[in-house]
């Protein structure tokens, strides 16, 4: 009795106390194995309140270990055994057993109940931080589907933006192509032989020499004096040259044409279409450059719409426009004949006939070359003729001289442009055919 009433005495003063304290004053254990059989609910409950999850595995080691467990307990160890050793694992170098002030030889002093007890408290409470870290797995398993479908989304985002932004490429790419894509006609290579072609039927047309050509001098020495020519009459070089002069007469008189007729085309009584898409066009091209230049922003698309408007506008021109039957073609070639029978006279039918047919051909080739064709370039190509007394530039101009030669050279006749871009950086498409002669000391270059 004695010994149980100095236990409740002990009790009693501690639970008197704010301090709580594990200890008396004399360091000695509050609860001591004499003692313990009356204690060992406050000391369980005690346990039981740990709040550190540390401080539980430390005690699920402990008294695991110090278990006797019997046959039919074999079964939870096996069940425990992984989890007990990644705990084990966790805390190896960090054993803090003193932090509870309980050692495993008074832990082993318990009764058997009591340590199966207090081993049942701690899988509680191991339980309820396994229940939470459950939740805790939940959540995250349900952020990583949220996550998953957020970036399957950007996937499928970003799938598009490519797919768009080919598109986009493609465009561009077909917008700086410098030939169309349903015509070949208008690339270099063909451009270049076409206007090639041209100039072979220029010469067959112009010609005065031989026996079907008889040159009518006095008007064929004005018109050689009208563009600063230096030979004169009579002279087999002045045939030549005269050949020259009215292959540059007939490109004029064409473009000449050409430029009444697009501009009096809704006041005749004529088939205007042609007119009426190319004075519709510049001033689309005009528009879409004033978008480009006054609404900034930072697209490609702007920028090229206007050099495409006129490639396609221009080569379809080039396929159907001014037709062999179209009026203007009838009327330009027969002024050309007209105008060629002024300086010279053809003495045989057959040639007669054959520069009637050249004369629709070069009248429809040149208003296609040059009105046409050369604006289907990604850059716009013009012509330029070079006048009489200018000196011979090789790079701009070809003809029977020598590059070592020209420096004392200058144009007698320029009979065919040069073509190509002469607006800030000078690019030649194809040098302008030339006459040259020797150049006259102390004399002034025409420009």
């Amino acid at each position: 009795m004695s010994k149980k009433g100095n236990s409740t005495a002990i009790i009693k003063q501690r639970e008197s106390k704010e301090l709580q304290r594990l200890t008396k004053n004399d360091d000695m254990p509050l609860y001591t194995l004499e003692c313990f059989s009356y204690v060992e609910w406050k000391l369980i409950r005690w346990l039981a309140s740990l709040k550190n999850v540390e401080n539980l595995i430390y005690l699920f080691i402990v008294i695991w270990n110090s278990v006797s467990l019997q046959s039919n307990e074999q079964i939870l160890l096996h069940e425990f055994n992984k989890e007990t050793n990644k705990m084990v694992a966790a805390v190896n170098e960090l054993t803090k057993l003193k932090a509870l002030d309980i050692s495993q030889k008074q832990l082993q002093r318990l009764t058997n109940d009591h340590k199966m007890y207090l081993r049942q408290t701690i899988f509680n409470r191991l339980n309820s931080f396994r229940s939470t870290a459950i939740q805790i797995q939940n959540a995250w398993k349900k952020e990583e589907s949220i996550l998953k479908e957020q970036i399957k989304t950007l996937k499928e985002e970003n799938k598009t933006l490519k797919e768009e932004n080919l598109q986009q490429q493609a465009v561009l790419d077909n917008v700086i192509k410098v030939s169309c894509d349903y015509d070949d006609s208008n690339n270099t290579a063909k451009l270049i032989a076409d206007i090639e072609e041209l100039q072979d039927m220029l010469s067959d047309f112009t010609m005065v020499q031989g026996s079907d050509f008889k040159v009518n001098i006095d008007v064929a020495t004005s018109l050689l004096k009208k563009y600063n020519c230096q030979e004169e009459y009579p002279s087999t070089d002045a045939d030549f040259i005269l050949g020259a002069v009215l292959q540059r007469c007939t490109i004029a008189t064409i473009l000449d044409e050409l430029q009444k007729h697009l501009q009096n085309a809704r006041s005749d009584n004529i088939d205007t279409l042609e007119s009426d898409i190319v004075n519709t066009t510049e001033r689309l091209i005009k528009y879409t450059e004033l978008l480009r230049d006054k609404r900034k922003d930072s697209d490609d698309i702007s920028k090229f719409t206007p050099i495409k408007i006129r490639q396609y506008v221009y080569s379809a021109l080039g396929c159907r426009g001014f037709l062999d039957d179209n009026p203007l073609i009838k009327i330009t070639a027969n002024k050309l004949l007209i105008k060629m029978n002024n300086f010279r006279q053809v003495m045989g039918k057959e040639t007669s006939d054959e520069l009637y047919d050249l004369a629709f051909s070069i009248t429809r080739e040149v208003i296609n070359i040059f009105c046409f064709r050369l604006k289907t370039q990604a850059s716009e190509l013009q012509h330029k003729f070079f006048q009489a007394g200018q000196a011979i530039d090789v790079r701009l101009m070809r003809g029977s001289f020598g590059s070592d030669e020209a420096k004392n050279l200058e144009v007698e006749i320029c009979a065919f442009p040069c073509i190509g871009v002469f607006d800030g950086e000078q690019k030649v498409f194809t040098r302008a055919q030339v006459i040259a002669r020797t150049k006259r000391r102390n004399s002034d270059e025409f420009i």
